[in-house]
C-alpha cells in the first residue's frame, strides 16, 4: 500500500486511522496489540487528551471504535525522563 488518502469517513477503520503510525519501520516486527482491531469501524476521533477514558494522562489522540473500545497514541518518556521513548504505545480501554 503506497500513500494512504482517506475521504470517506463513514467507513474509517483503526488501521487506516492509524495507517501512518503502524507503517513506520520501526513498528514491523514491534507487538501491538491494538493491531487485532484494525478492522473495527471508527465511530469518533478525538485531538486531544480531553475525555480519554483509560489511566494515561498523556494519550494526544485518540478513537471510539463501534465495538465500544477506545484506542489512544501516546509518546512517553523514556525511563530516564530525559528523552522520549523508542516507541510509542497505543493503549486500547472499554469506554
Amino acid at each position: 500500500m503506497s500513500e494512504l488518502i482517506y475521504t470517506d469517513y463513514n467507513k474509517l477503520t483503526l488501521g487506516k486511522d492509524f495507517y501512518y503510525w503502524w507503517k513506520l519501520p520501526k513498528y514491523k516486527k514491534h507487538e501491538i496489540p491494538a493491531k487485532e482491531f484494525k478492522e473495527v469501524l471508527v465511530t469518533k476521533r478525538h485531538g486531544s487528551n480531553n475525555g480519554w477514558p483509560g489511566e494515561e494522562k498523556d494519550v494526544k489522540y485518540w478513537v471510539e471504535l463501534k465495538n465500544g473500545l477506545a484506542v489512544g497514541f501516546r509518546h512517553p518518556k523514556s525511563k530516564t525522563g530525559k528523552r522520549w521513548a523508542k516507541y510509542a504505545e497505543f493503549p486500547v480501554v472499554k469506554l
